[in-house]
């Protein structure tokens, strides 16, 4: 069914000397202004022919930047999302009218995607009929960042454009601090740590990261607090800076300590992905007031660390 879409606006952006040399879909996704979407957001709209680069239209997204180009982003936006609504069940945290804190269980995709066209978080979301942003395209209205799939735990959802674009921002500047808990292999001996490795797509596996040689290496950095050390196993505490895919599970592993359960970077195992969103910290979109919300740690986590308890 077609979409009817609004009147196209420009968004003009140039390129100072700190950005030459970046591709074109990185540069927009960074540099945008109050149109901050993620990389493949902007990739879409390169490809759609919604992006000119100096007056003229430019369909690829690798063109590298030269100081004083000028970028106009030709922003469509849907009138009216489609999606599928359904009823899933999922725990709200919090709610104002600008945003909605989720606690998204282990086992739900956040949006559609390949494979999953239905039956994700959006799908509930649209399915309780609440007002969402529209900015991050029709097929995932409100997203503002994601989990996995198997990570349980906190995630914000733009319930309007303002906040959207204010939440986009704050991520893009490091300004959203999280932590996660999780249960990792073996006895990590230091107390805290920093992980400092590039993470990018694995040049032999498509569907997974690495930060061993990564084809297009994309800084990263991790830190880790031992909560708890079991006889064949750690209870971690950990803060990304930022905000790469699979960035905790590669940088474990990397450190030789994967998540348990992590069937892509550790060792295939009954029990779900050991990886929960616990506790997330930002500046409220609208109220400018710093606000913190933890999501408890899941019975299945719980039924976990008692196992390791024991062993």
């Amino acid at each position: 069914m077609p979409v009817r879409k609004s009147k196209p606006k420009t968004v003009p952006i140039v390129c100072s000397p700190v950005d030459a040399g970046r591709r074109l879909d990185q540069f927009v996704a960074t540099r945008s202004g109050n149109a901050v979407f993620s990389r493949k957001i902007v990739k879409k709209l390169i490809l759609q022919g919604s992006v000119a680069l100096n007056g003229e239209l430019c369909a690829d997204p690798d063109r590298a930047m030269k100081t004083g180009d000028v970028v106009d982003i030709m922003m469509v936006h849907e009138a009216k999302t489609k999606m599928l609504g359904q009823k899933i069940p999922f725990g709200v945290i919090f709610e104002d009218a600008d945003i909605l804190i989720v606690n998204k269980p282990s086992g739900l995709v956040v949006h559609p995607g390949s494979g999953n066209q239905t039956g994700t978080l959006v799908n509930a979301l649209v399915g309780t009929r609440r007002k969402l942003s529209d900015l991050g395209g029709g097929d995932r209205p409100g997203i503002v960042h994601r989990l996995d799939r198997d990570t349980s735990g906190l995630l914000i959802v733009a319930k309007s454009n303002r906040a959207h674009r204010a939440l986009s921002k704050a991520f893009s500047s490091r300004e959203v601090h999280k932590e996660y808990a999780a249960v990792v292999m073996g006895r990590v001996d230091r107390m805290q740590g920093r992980v400092e490795q590039p993470v990018g797509r694995d040049p032999h596996i498509r569907t997974q990261m690495t930060a061993v040689n990564p084809q297009i290496p994309r800084d990263a950095v991790t830190h880790y607090v031992v909560a708890e050390r079991f006889p064949q196993s750690t209870y971690l505490k950990l803060h990304p800076v930022t905000g790469r895919t699979h960035q905790i599970r590669v940088h474990m592993s990397y450190l030789g300590h994967p998540v348990l359960g992590d069937p892509l970077y550790g060792k295939a195992e009954t029990m779900r992905l050991a990886l929960h969103a616990h506790k997330i910290t930002f500046t409220h979109p609208t109220t400018h007031k710093t606000v913190t919300f933890e999501a408890p740690l899941p019975d299945d986590f719980k039924k976990l660390l008692k196992r390791e308890r024991a062993k």
